[in-house]
């Protein structure tokens, strides 16, 4: 994981990471799908988004 500019980006994803984003998106509907399929996720127990994806942040 690496802080950047705020932003944590998970670059290496785990089941628990992407279980969190997904109850995250389910509790507070605030998600966007990019066209590398990572998942973005803002307002879950951090400040600012944070990114979660079987998929290489790049």
């Amino acid at each position: 994981m690496a802080g950047v500019d705020g932003i944590t980006i998970a670059i290496e994803s785990t089941p628990a990471m992407i279980d969190r984003a997904t109850n995250c998106i389910s509790k507070h509907h605030k998600y966007l799908l990019d066209t590398r399929r990572i998942v973005f996720v803002q307002d879950c127990g951090s400040k600012g988004w944070n990114y979660y994806g079987p998929y290489d942040a790049i």
